[in-house]
Formats: structure tokens, C-alpha cells, sequence
């Protein structure tokens, strides 16, 4: 079941061109607002997956063009055929939590299969999917969720997650 915070804006349907672009096929018309947004979510496993987008732009009445940033080739485009594309739903008002209250930048993340990934850099509040933004040895973004999370010591200053596989390789800068 889809969560509430998220609307849908329709689903990947083929690559667009040789850079890494799909087209996205909708059933409704697209509010102008839509193209200002820097985030897509790819339902992946029943979980929306944050992926920065470059650029979108309308194609026909009912498909968009997005500009993925993680996604440079038709290969990598096809591998996600298929994968329902999300949005923030802006319209209703989500509620948010204060970035302030999980205090945790700085704290170390600690993965269950890789070990120690780094530190939090900062946190991207993202109404109803906050992002953790982690600085190691490579710089990459992970949700907050609870799905992932398994223990937080504030003593050691350590978030300790288990994290899909994959996940981390689709936003490394």
C-alpha cells in the first residue's frame, strides 16, 4: 500500500534519448508545479527510493520527460521499466518533524553487512522522507526510516542501520 505523504505521478515506461532519461507515462494532467521539484521516488520493493532528478519537462498530454542524475545511460534506465515514479504530496498538510529533534549529525553509521559507512553530514528534511546526507569515503544520501534503522547509541554517537543492498550505489556522487 502506497503512503499517504506520497501522490503518484505515474510510472517509468522506456529510456528517452542516450543520456539517461526516461519518459514517465501519467493518467492525469500535470500541475506546473511539478517541475520545479528536485526529487522523484521510485517505488522499489514497496518502498519509495529518493533519486535526485536534473531536469523535467512534459513530452505529450500524458507522459513527462525526467533527467534522472543517478542515470547517464539507456541501460540504467531500463533496469527500472515498469518502477511506479512518486512525488511529495504537497497538497494535504504532511506533518514534519523538526530536523532538530534527531540531533544526529555528526554520529557515525554503522551498517549491519558493511560496516562503518561514514558520518552524518547533515540532515535534507524532505516532508514525510528525511534524508540522512553521509560524508566517508564516498558522499551519498540515505532515508531515515525505521525500516532501516536498528539501534541509535547516544553515548558513542552511532546510528546503526541495515541498509538494502544496492542502495547506496544509486546515489553516489
Amino acid at each position: 500500500m502506497m503512503p499517504e505523504r506520497y501522490k503518484t505521478l505515474g510510472y517509468i515506461s522506456k529510456p528517452h534519448g542516450v543520456t539517461g532519461e526516461a519518459i514517465v507515462r501519467t493518467d492525469f494532467d500535470i500541475d506546473d508545479d511539478i517541475f520545479e521539484t528536485e526529487w522523484v521516488f521510485l517505488l522499489i520493493e514497496g518502498k519509495p527510493v529518493p533519486f535526485f532528478i536534473d531536469d523535467m519537462r512534459e513530452k505529450s498530454d500524458d507522459a513527462v520527460i525526467v533527467s534522472f542524475n543517478d542515470f547517464s545511460t539507456p541501460e540504467e534506465v531500463v533496469a527500472y521499466v515498469g518502477c511506479t515514479v512518486l512525488v511529495a504530496d504537497t497538497s494535504k498538510k504532511a506533518k514534519k518533524t523538526p530536523v532538530d529533534e534527531y540531533n544526529i549529525v555528526g554520529y557515525s553509521i554503522l551498517d549491519k553487512t558493511r560496516g562503518e559507512l561514514g558520518a552524518i553530514a547533515e540532515m535534507v528534511d524532505i516532508p514525510g522522507n528525511p534524508l540522512l546526507r553521509i560524508e566517508g569515503a564516498k558522499e551519498f544520501y540515505i532515508p531515515l526510516q525505521a525500516d532501516f534503522l536498528l539501534k541509535i547509541d547516544k553515548k558513542k554517537k552511532v546510528l546503526h542501520v541495515d541498509l538494502p543492498e544496492g542502495l547506496i550505489d544509486l546515489n553516489v556522487d
